[in-house]
């Protein structure tokens, strides 16, 4: 559609327009949810969905206010910084959206079946495309010989990760946190090498579409693994807590590998402006109570757990934390206090960290924990932000797409394909690191709670 159709064309035809490029997102999601006295995922399931009869639906719905559009539950509620669908339309989709029902009850043009095929989700005249390149100095690249070995075992984690969340006061836990950077980029080498046991952490030649197809069948396999829960959970009530407790030094400092990219502004003014998007809606956007570690502390809060200020040297000296838990975290700190040197693993480490808050395996979560009436918006808040419709996960491949144009306007094939393999490299850091924080987690699971627990819910 060229810019003069698109001001031609009412409201509602634009609105159906947005639905129909984010169908091939929404599938999966909505599970038993009604509309119109209809399955919402019966709205998208054929090839040519009814958006006539979805748009007259949710014009009929409680989510729609004519007489105060702006305050729409669809508006003010799903799409908020707190709802289930936050991130799923742009800004400029939700004036669309909420135009298109001010325009209710007047004659508006009706949408024909079919009219508007679904959109294929490669991102080309969506919000979601690449930012524009603006030139770029000389490919940088990450320093392969520390000053002392990084895999010290002098290494304190606990005290590295108190000096990093406070870094302003200890600026001498720089040096520490780059060395701690390399070690788990060589660890996840490493795991590429061994890439014929682990497929899916083999690396391949990037193209734009290679790419973005692995993203969508790695995303779409995710969400179709998911299956109607059924009791009871997996986990019970106290040991979901346990567990909970033992990912605070995580979630709590949720964000932080993004916390240094204004820096990037001026080499990369584009990729930084998508990247403090993500990060801005990690830590509230403003709004203190809505960071993500907020609410992941009222999640605690209601069920009696108090923890230490994450800040303080009591958090780290807490006797419900093992050494292993500040593994993923410290290396998640110790990224951000280098943006521009790993640049590249670090924007892949940031695609792996969005894409992990989609599919089955969060959405059963919070249907596990809805069962066991455990707050679960400390969850659900991801898998609505994360969309990769226009979501932080379609932010953070639109910003690996535009690092890689970029090099290839200003250096060639040959340094895509270098700084590529970093990309990826930094993809794959993320199941490394957390694998070591999980197997620990298992000991000390069957430890607590018994393996014959860990047989009956994991192995069975």
């Amino acid at each position: 559609m060229t810019v003069g159709e698109d001001l031609r064309s009412s409201p509602r035809q634009r609105a159906a327009e947005i639905i129909a490029r984010k169908l091939p997102y929404a599938r999966g999601h909505h599970r038993d949810k009604l509309l119109g006295g209809r399955r919402i995922e019966e709205w998208f399931c054929a090839e040519y969905p009814d958006l006539e009869g979805l748009l007259n639906a949710l014009a009929e719905s409680p989510y729609v206010d004519t007489a105060a559009p702006e305050s729409s539950r669809l508006i003010s509620d799903l799409v908020s910084a707190r709802g289930s669908m936050f991130r799923v339309f742009t800004e400029e989709e939700i004036g669309i959206v909420v135009e298109w029902i001010r325009t209710l009850g007047s004659t508006g043009d009706p949408v024909p079946r079919g009219n508007v095929e679904p959109q294929a989700p490669d991102g080309r005249g969506d919000a979601t495309g690449p930012w524009p390149g603006t030139g770029m100095g000389e490919p940088e690249s990450a320093s392969a010989s520390p000053v002392q070995d990084a895999r010290s075992p002098r290494l304190d984690k606990r005290l590295l990760y108190y000096q990093l969340v406070n870094a302003e006061r200890y600026p001498e836990s720089s040096r520490p946190a780059k060395h701690y950077v390399e070690r788990c980029l060589a660890r996840a080498r490493r795991a590429m090498w061994l890439s014929r046991l682990y497929p899916e952490l083999c690396s391949f030649e990037y193209s734009r579409a290679a790419f973005e197809h692995r993203i969508e069948v790695s995303y779409r396999e995710a969400v179709d693994a998911y299956r109607p829960f059924v009791p009871p959970p997996r986990l019970s009530r106290e040991e979901y807590l346990w567990l909970f407790v033992q990912l605070a030094p995580l979630i709590l400092v949720d964000g932080c590998w993004l916390r240094n990219v204004g820096c990037l502004y001026a080499r990369h003014p584009g990729i930084a402006a998508g990247l403090l998007e993500i990060y801005a809606d990690e830590v509230g956007g403003g709004d203190p109570e809505a960071s993500h570690a907020a609410i992941f502390r009222e999640l605690l809060r209601s069920e009696g757990i108090d923890l230490p200020e994450v800040s303080s040297d009591e958090f780290i000296r807490c006797s419900k934390f093992p050494s292993a838990v500040f593994d993923l975290p410290l290396y998640l700190l110790s990224i951000s206090q280098y943006p521009r040197t790993f640049l590249p693993e670090l924007l892949g480490l940031n695609l792996a960290i969005e894409l992990s808050g989609l599919g089955a395996f969060y959405m059963k979560l919070v249907d596990e924990l809805s069962y066991w009436r455990i707050d679960a918006r400390i969850i659900s808040v991801h898998i609505a932000s994360d969309n990769l419709a226009s979501g932080h996960a379609a932010l953070a491949k639109a910003a690996i797409v535009a690092y890689l144009e970029e090099l290839g306007a200003g250096y060639g094939e040959r340094e895509v394909q270098r700084h590529w393999r970093r990309v990826w490299r930094g993809y794959v850091s993320l199941r490394v690191v957390a694998a070591k924080t999980w197997f620990d987690l298992l000991i000390r699971f069957v430890s607590r709670f018994g393996l014959k627990r860990v047989q009956r819910r994991w192995v069975t």
